[in-house]
């Protein structure tokens, strides 16, 4: 009997322990982050001001970027002292760009609040037809400068299930509260940044695992396992 039936003694076995391996290795790439986009580093950073900016009669509020941050970028809005209630500021993606998502289901971008105060962040896109929005995320704010994790920070999710995704016009990103916020807030700073995890991720079944173990338990029994002259050998039962 040649070496290579020693050690490969089960044609059929060896298929199957093949074909286990290469589901364990496909099924995160196959499951968990195929199915959602995120704007890239450099469309986060071409994202502009929406409306004219400051004014006592709108209350519109002035949105700039401040600084590059690593996948991203932080922002900053503010409003006028006379500027009370409910009020919203937004940046979004340039006129003339446009997107083709449809190898998508979702949308995902990362948000980080990054004021001292609690604000509401939401995303909006537009596929030429209708507008889609994300729910509100309130978080909360920054201790110093640490981020909370879980508080001050989260993603916003946006379903592309019935949107026209070949044709995504503009992306929006709306940062609100109460003004002022604290009795004193009208100024937010936040940070924007790439999803790289799809918070819909599918975790690997535990049936899938012990489904595997047995496997491997049940065809084990084939095989003996000795060392002659300082060699390992595998010799079936």
């Amino acid at each position: 009997m040649s070496l290579l039936s020693l050690i490969l003694p089960d044609q059929k076995l060896l298929k199957i322990i093949l074909f286990s391996f290469i589901e364990i290795i496909s099924f995160p790439f196959n499951h968990a982050h195929a199915n959602f986009i995120s704007l890239a580093t450099e469309e986060i950073r071409d994202l502009e001001q929406v409306g004219p900016g400051v004014s006592p009669i709108t209350n519109d509020a002035t949105s700039v970027l401040t600084n590059y941050t690593l996948d991203g970028a932080t922002f900053l809005s503010f409003w006028l002292f006379n500027s009370d209630g409910q009020n919203s500021a937004s940046i979004q993606t340039p006129i003339g760009w446009t997107a083709n998502w449809e190898n998508f289901n979702s949308f995902q971008q990362q948000i980080i609040n990054r004021d001292e105060s609690p604000w509401s962040f939401k995303a909006t896109l537009y596929d030429g037809v209708a507008e889609y929005e994300s729910d509100a995320l309130l978080l909360s704010g920054i201790y110093g400068d640490q981020i909370i994790p879980g508080e001050s920070e989260g993603t916003l999710f946006i379903d592309l299930s019935s949107a026209h995704k070949e044709q995504i016009q503009w992306v929006r990103f709306s940062v609100s509260g109460n003004l002022p916020v604290r009795n004193y807030d009208r100024v937010v700073e936040y940070e924007i940044k790439v999803q790289f995890g799809d918070i819909n991720e599918v975790p690997l079944p535990s049936s899938f695992f012990l489904f595997l173990s047995g496997l491997f338990i049940l065809n084990i029994k084939k095989f003996s396992i000795s060392i002659s002259n300082g060699k390992l050998r595998l010799e079936t039962c």
